[in-house]
């Protein structure tokens, strides 16, 4: 099993533009080869998990943070001179 998701991360890597931007960003910050294999598997792995979870097909061109984002409104009224700061709770999830 191991074998088959190291191949996996080999090929991913070579063949998709996302994933190989990916690597060529970690392999120019400096880190070993190893790192970078074990990066782009984890990577895959989190798709592939989403794919499953969502019941949705593989789609190259979408990207989880360029999502519109959801303006919060509040429902409570502040003190006078404080701001807003959502929480990170709040956010979408990425997949």
């Amino acid at each position: 099993l191991r074998r088959a998701r190291c191949m996996a991360a080999l090929v991913a890597r070579r063949h998709n533009p996302r994933l190989k931007a990916f690597a060529d960003r970690l392999a120019a910050a400096g880190k070993s080869k190893l790192a970078v294999g074990c990066a782009v598997l984890h990577k895959l792995l989190k798709i592939a998990f989403c794919i499953l979870k969502n019941q949705t097909a593989y789609d190259p061109t979408h990207h989880p943070l360029h999502q519109p984002k959801i303006k919060m409104v509040s429902t409570f009224i502040r003190p006078a001179g404080t701001t807003y700061s959502p929480s990170l709770s709040h956010r979408r999830p990425r997949c």
